[in-house]
């Protein structure tokens, strides 16, 4: 502790190198200040715990983005607090575990994928009853199944981790999958990856379990919508639909993005190389997008690895697709913000997730979370008003 607290007075001066190297050429491009950009910096992590890298990634150096809407843009830190209060721990479980997720809504009669059944090494089954414990009892469904292209995803994972897309079967083999990325899948090699500690390490978030649970759902393929299929045609794409219900009652959409895959992974997380794009929440036409990696001040239109162009596409059954998300909040007002997965298919749209502790859309959206009902609901819960 002692040379912890010695080093501290070099740490903070390397770290307020860093900064004003990152804050001077900002100032030279914007023609400002650069006490200016160091003073708004400083506001900003102290009342929304936002830091330095994050006022350059939304582009807050902007001196023509009045002050009122940068102080809406929060950090990550304070986000994550945020979590619990708008659904207490409690309720969160209720979308952390996919099994759970798909039982509460569907039994509600909202769509979502069909349920063939769950793999786990001591109480698998399928909705038939027949045991899937083993990769003989996953052979046996797959021989009695007229399912070609099923769905398997752990039943808690995180970030689009242990998901296996598969496009039919084998040629001239029952017992093999072929994926969407083309490899070949047998039950020896299904029930090796469910079984294996690297991939449920990489799967589960690691301060949630020390042992990851082994649970495998086997679950209906939806199909991508026609208007998507020409930007992805390998991958289901969701939107992303954040609701609020505040605190009487009305469920408002704080937030509404769109993921666009353009490999075959099968899953259209940010983490795995999606692009994330901007919604219109009036008309549903797509804005501008970026992907992880891509530099601060920096957009694309394009779906990463082809040449699909994306701005200016309206999404089909938007008002649906909508509606679909504020149903379901209503449904279960007790988690009062959820980001919904919602997927446009030929049948309509279809809940295929519900994320309590959501990843914001700042920089996509093109602007901050902390105002109108996001605002006024958290302020509300945090100072103790209907907290439960």
């Amino acid at each position: 502790m002692r040379g912890s607290l010695l080093n501290m007075p070099g740490r903070l001066a390397q770290y307020g190198r860093h900064l004003w190297r990152d804050v001077r050429p900002a100032a030279r491009r914007r023609s400002v200040s650069p006490f200016r950009i160091l003073r708004e910096q400083f506001v900003l992590r102290r009342r929304n715990l936002l830091p330095p890298s994050d006022y350059f990634l939304y582009g807050l150096d902007d001196p023509a983005m009045p002050w009122e809407e940068k102080l809406a843009y929060i950090g990550g830190e304070l986000h994550r607090r945020h979590w619990d209060i708008l659904t207490p721990p409690k309720y969160q479980h209720l979308f952390k575990n996919k099994l759970v997720f798909k039982r509460l809504f569907g039994s509600m009669g909202f769509p979502v994928a069909k349920l063939y059944g769950v793999y786990d090494p001591d109480w698998g089954r399928s909705e038939d009853g027949a045991p899937l414990r083993s990769a003989d009892d996953l052979a046996d469904w797959m021989r009695a199944s007229d399912v070609a292209d099923p769905v398997f995803k752990a039943v808690e994972s995180a970030e689009g981790r242990m998901v296996f897309v598969m496009r039919g079967r084998a040629d001239g083999d029952r017992l093999a999958f072929i994926g969407v990325s083309g490899e070949e899948y047998s039950p020896e090699r299904l029930v090796g990856m469910f079984s294996d500690p690297a991939l449920l390490r990489e799967a589960y978030p690691p301060y949630e379990y020390h042992v990851p649970p082994r649970s495998i759902l086997i679950e209906q393929r939806l199909r991508q919508h026609e208007a998507l299929a020409v930007l992805a045609p390998k991958t289901l794409c969701c939107a992303r639909i954040v609701t609020v219900t505040t605190l009487d009652g009305r469920v408002e959409v704080v937030e509404t993005a769109m993921k666009l895959q353009g490999d075959g992974s099968g899953v259209d997380n940010v983490i795995q190389g999606s692009v994330a794009i901007g919604v219109d929440p009036e008309s549903g036409v797509l804005k501008r997008g970026w992907c992880k990696d891509d530099p601060p001040g920096t957009f694309r239109t394009c779906v990463p690895g082809t040449d699909a162009e994306f701005a200016g596409i309206r999404l089909p059954m938007w008002r649906d697709v909508m509606d679909l998300a504020r149903r379901a909040a209503a449904a279960f007002p007790l988690a009062r913000s959820v980001g919904w997965d919602v997927a446009f298919t030929p049948d309509g749209p279809y809940l295929v997730e519900g994320n309590a502790a959501w990843g914001n859309f700042q920089r996509e959206c093109e602007e901050g979370l902390l105002k109108g009902a996001y605002k006024q609901t958290i302020r509300a819960l945090s100072n103790g008003v209907s907290k439960r």
